[in-house]
């Protein structure tokens, strides 16, 4: 936090003098790109900086109670608990398919706004994506639900991970249904999170493979990803297909705004993201050291957002706190919060900054002795 409060007060006496997009900034990214000059100068909110204050009480107090108090059995029952909530909103989501895919009304829609109200962003018709129209649970849009299955899948895994138990068909069957539903909710960002998880996959079989068959399963993996690389990179990804074609443009438009071409591409939701990730990380190495202050600044990737907020200084200092009693397993850690918020996500809400540190302390080496 004194890190935190350094970039904020560098930023009340030294202000930045360049534009950046703000949390006022009417439209925000996506009326950005198409044409609206809503860029302005960047601005210490006092008001928004308390309410991040009690965010930051709100993780320190919880990493305390992580480290003295959560036990193996305390975070198995919380997991356990979760989980199930989880499983009823697969139920809602595999409702929604239904309702919406074969029996082709939008009751739900109608249903959710007549119970949650109606928003100016939100969906009140039905949209097709993918051949498929859109899923969004309970939540405002299709990437939102995403993210919502992709955590619904880490702490499914994680929770028989801490029972120490096998997995068996039903188990990977359930996995496979959250995936299906990812894919059919018709948000891009769903093969992102699936990305992730199959990382994560790959490192879960490496660390209980044998040595011989860890160098197999290495090289494949990285030759796969090279592959898959060479292909998007060089546009030859089949763009009849929603994924394919989605990927092509994302190829596009990230080398259209790396060269400053963008102008005038259009106002695909790709766009706006690619903008946001290489224009907030462009003002953060203006001031890499403290950021440029809380909340002043916004963009689509949550790591992007953590360092414009709070910088190295106060990165390092976050990390030295979570991670100062116990040994944990890093790679996990890594490959499941930095994957799923590098392009995207939004870490530093009260309940993003409290889910990660419960992640993180699941992780922890003394949680999986048999694995030591």
């Amino acid at each position: 936090m004194i890190a935190a409060l350094i970039g904020v007060i560098h930023q009340s006496l030294v202000p930045y003098d360049g534009l950046v997009m703000t949390y006022d900034s009417q439209g925000s990214w996506d009326a950005y790109t198409l044409g609206a000059n809503n860029k302005g100068f960047p601005v210490i909110s006092w008001t928004r900086v308390l309410s991040i204050y009690v965010t930051f009480i709100t993780a320190t107090l919880t990493i305390f109670i992580f480290h003295s108090c959560l036990r193996k059995e305390i975070m198995k029952h919380i997991l356990a608990t979760v989980n199930k909530v989880l499983k009823w909103n697969i139920y809602f989501v595999s409702l929604e398919f239904i309702l919406k895919n074969i029996i082709k009304t939008d009751l739900l829609l109608k249903l959710e706004i007549l119970v949650l109200g109606e928003g100016t962003n939100t969906y009140s018709t039905l949209i097709i994506r993918n051949g498929l129209y859109q899923l969004q649970g309970l939540t405002r849009e299709p990437s939102h639900l995403a993210l919502t299955l992709f955590f619904t899948i880490v702490l499914y895994v994680i929770g028989k991970m801490l029972d120490d138990k096998h997995f068996v068909k039903t188990n990977y069957a359930y996995i496979a249904y959250i995936v299906l539903l990812m894919i059919a909710s018709g948000s891009f960002a769903s093969y992102l999170y699936i990305m992730v998880i199959v990382c994560w996959g790959i490192y879960l079989l490496m660390k209980r493979s044998h040595s011989g068959f860890k160098y197999i399963i290495s090289f494949f993996s990285f030759t796969v990803i090279v592959l898959l690389a060479y292909l998007i990179v060089n546009g030859y990804v089949d763009s009849s297909t929603y994924l394919g074609k989605r990927l092509n443009l994302a190829n596009e438009l990230a080398g259209a705004v790396i060269s400053n071409s963008w102008y005038g591409m259009g106002g695909d939701s790709a766009l706006p993201r690619f903008l946001s990730l290489y224009d907030t990380f462009s003002d953060f190495l203006e001031r890499p050291l403290f950021g440029m202050g809380l909340s002043v600044q916004i963009s689509h990737g949550g790591f992007v957002n953590v360092l414009s907020d709070i910088g190295i200084a106060g990165l390092f200092c976050w990390i030295c706190l979570v991670f100062n009693k116990f040994t944990y397993y890093y790679s996990p850690i890594l490959i499941l919060l930095l994957g799923s918020n590098l392009l995207l996500g939004n870490v530093f809400e009260t309940l993003g900054l409290t889910y990660f540190i419960f992640i993180i302390a699941c992780f922890r080496k003394n949680n999986f002795p048999k694995y030591n």
